[in-house]
């Protein structure tokens, strides 16, 4: 098996693991609070229309003409700890014992023209029991007429319990994207863009997003913390803005020669400010404006179908079916029997959340296989980087480095380098140890050398091989007080021979105006002075 294919397997094998643990963890507790809190009755029988129709909830009266619907029935025994939920969608809602009215939700709404979904938790008392209850539904929008929700009575802890469980396949699809996509989010940021390229941080954010929106969609979070009307703002403007970072994330693919798959992208944030506008100047409610939305979203799904068919077209030997394209096709297919799914109130069809899931298997294989080239890319490039800039034999950088720093240097002109320095270096008696040693003594005998100019030069600057015997190290000026000194030990070294096996000459200069018309004067004046030192110190210590 691969590198590449192990890898994947970790990966998913690891995030497999953690989703089982945190998944069987919540599953215990749900069942503990389920089993202390008493019994779930869900209120679906014994309802009458106001009209004297009996009718069970939740359901959808198709054709029903009147803007308020009344349903009433009687309550059993009541106890002080039940809680009364009911579910309402964009109607406001009035709940009445006899005449009383107890709970009112809808009206006055900070953001929104027309009430949104929510669950309604409304406190019950033993007084109730036995009493006639009264639910109105007054729908602001014709889109929501005879739109009646569940209707649950019990324990509001075990309640809210249920609902989760009816909405676990949701709830579990997104909690798996929404980590894995956060996972990659920080593994991006710590790497700074090194080893994971901007198309796997774009398909991060399309599955947080995507997971943020099936989490707020079950209207799991208005259970605990209620804010019916911010969370579903929020579900709005992430449905607004979802279909953008998927864009981006295809428009990495070379699919056009004129790279125009980004350009689609405004279609999305035009509407983003086009439906916010209309919203908050009350010229359109929630359904018409997500209505919009929703058109976006399969105009841009049909958009890249087209551009991915387009490409492939041209590209007739292109035969593979990649993962992209393999999840590409699902993840559409799934927003598609969404979006159908909201327009024609077919519930919950399921086809979403397998086409979610298989979307999760798709994100994961390309993020590993992603992650993986990226790795051994950048290791390649690494490894082309040595081999180009440095020597093969010392490890100091080469000439070519050298020769490209030179050139900066002199592009800047000699004013801007007035103050660099240069050290020149040459090996003593090279010739002599390989005539009389072997090759094999000579080159360890620049190692040594080059070992001990890099660990000497380290924080002065770069040393570089520039010939057989010969190196190079430039200094800026801030370095010139350190080079000074460090001349000072290597002369102690050389000339009384402390280590036999370095032995060379060396010379210094710094950049003056008056001595120098470019810094490659500088460097000559280095190399003169190093011959000087030679010529003057004659060393002949080989063993």
């Amino acid at each position: 098996m691969s590198k590449k294919k192990i890898s994947v397997l970790h990966l998913v094998l690891l995030i497999l693991m953690v989703v089982i643990f945190v998944f069987v963890g919540a599953a215990e507790e749900a069942e503990k609070s389920a089993y202390c809190s008493g019994e779930v009755v869900q209120l679906s029988d014994g309802w009458v229309l106001s009209g004297g129709k009996e009718i069970c909830v939740p359901v959808q009266l198709v054709h029903y003409l009147p803007q308020s619907i009344e349903i009433m029935r009687q309550l059993g025994e009541v106890d002080r700890a039940d809680s009364l939920v009911i579910c309402s969608r964009h109607t406001v809602l009035e709940v009445y014992i006899e005449e009383k009215k107890i709970y009112e939700f809808g009206e006055n709404l900070k953001f929104f023209q027309i009430p949104v979904t929510n669950w309604n938790v409304i406190p019950m008392k033993e007084e109730y029991s036995g009493k006639q209850i009264r639910v109105v539904y007054t729908a602001k929008s014709d889109s929501y007429r005879g739109d009646i929700g569940a209707i649950y009575l019990g324990d509001k802890t075990a309640i809210f319990v249920h609902i989760i469980r009816e909405n676990l396949a949701a709830l579990f699809c997104a909690s798996l994207i929404f980590g894995i996509s956060f996972m990659v989010v920080v593994l991006w940021v710590v790497a700074k863009k090194r080893q994971i390229f901007n198309q796997v941080l774009y398909l991060a954010l399309f599955g947080i997003s995507v997971a943020l929106w099936e989490i707020l969609n079950a209207r799991i979070p208005q259970l605990f913390w209620g804010k019916a009307e911010f969370f579903s703002l929020a579900t709005f403007e992430i449905l607004l803005f979802m279909p953008i970072p998927f864009i981006l994330f295809y428009s990495e693919f070379s699919w056009e020669e004129n790279r125009g798959v980004e350009w689609v992208s405004l279609i999305p944030g035009v509407n983003f400010l086009f439906c916010n506008l209309l919203q908050f100047l009350g010229l359109m409610d929630v359904s018409q404006t997500v209505g919009f939305s929703h058109f976006v979203i399969i105009s841009v799904v049909i958009i890249l179908c087209y551009m991915n068919i387009r490409f492939r077209k041209k590209r007739k030997g292109e035969k593979r079916i990649n993962i992209e394209t393999v999840g590409f096709c699902l993840l559409s297919a799934a927003v598609i029997a969404d979006v159908l799914q909201y327009r024609f109130r077919w519930g919950k069809v399921g086809i979403s959340y397998i086409g979610l899931l298989i979307y999760v298997f798709c994100f994961v294989l390309y993020i590993s296989r992603g992650i993986f080239f990226n790795m051994m890319k950048g290791k390649k490039a690494e490894l082309y980087e040595e081999l180009a800039y440095h020597d093969k034999m010392t490890g100091l950088w080469n000439r070519t480095a050298y020769q490209e720093y030179l050139n900066e240097l002199l592009d800047l002109g000699v004013e801007q380098t007035v103050g660099y320095g240069a050290f020149a270096f040459d090996l003593n008696n090279l010739k002599k140890i390989n005539d009389r040693y072997g090759h094999d003594r000579g080159d360890q005998y620049i190692r040594d050398n080059a070992d001990y100019l890099s660990r000497e030069m380290e924080d002065i600057g770069r040393v570089y091989r520039t010939g057989g015997d010969e190196f190079v190290c430039i200094f800026n000026p801030s370095m010139q007080e350190k080079a000074r000194k460090c001349a000072e030990r290597m002369e102690e070294l050389v000339v009384k021979g402390r280590d036999a096996r370095i032995n060379f000459s060396f010379g210094f200069a710094i950049c003056e105006l008056d001595k120098d018309k470019s810094f490659e004067d500088t460097i000559r004046r280095a190399d003169v002075a190093m011959y000087a030192y030679k010529r003057q110190h004659k060393a002949e210590r080989v063993e």
